[in-house]
């Protein structure tokens, strides 16, 4: 017997598994909020080595790892648009 105060049992069943997904989300939510806190926090530390070593080249003088690659990038760019040339930037 169900009694006419109650809901039905579709909409009681309805009920409880939205609370136990939503019980569900919560732990998802804190683990994805801290695992962008800890990406932001990487990037950041990257960004200050890249800058790091950025200034220290330009106080000795010599070039940065953005600046080879730079080079060699522009190096690739050339030997592609150049038709003669069947070898890579680094082959001769």
């Amino acid at each position: 017997m169900h009694p006419a105060w109650a809901s039905s049992l579709l909409t009681d069943q309805k009920l409880g598994a939205g609370i136990a997904w939503a019980f569900g989300e919560l732990p998802a939510v804190v683990v994805m909020i801290v695992l962008i806190r800890q990406w932001i926090r990487a990037d950041q530390r990257e960004q200050v080595r890249l800058h790091r070593a950025a200034d220290r080249a330009a106080a000795t003088g010599e070039e940065d790892d953005l600046a080879r690659y730079n080079a060699f990038l522009a190096a690739a760019g050339r030997a592609e648009s150049d038709p003669r040339s069947t070898s890579g930037p680094d082959q001769h």
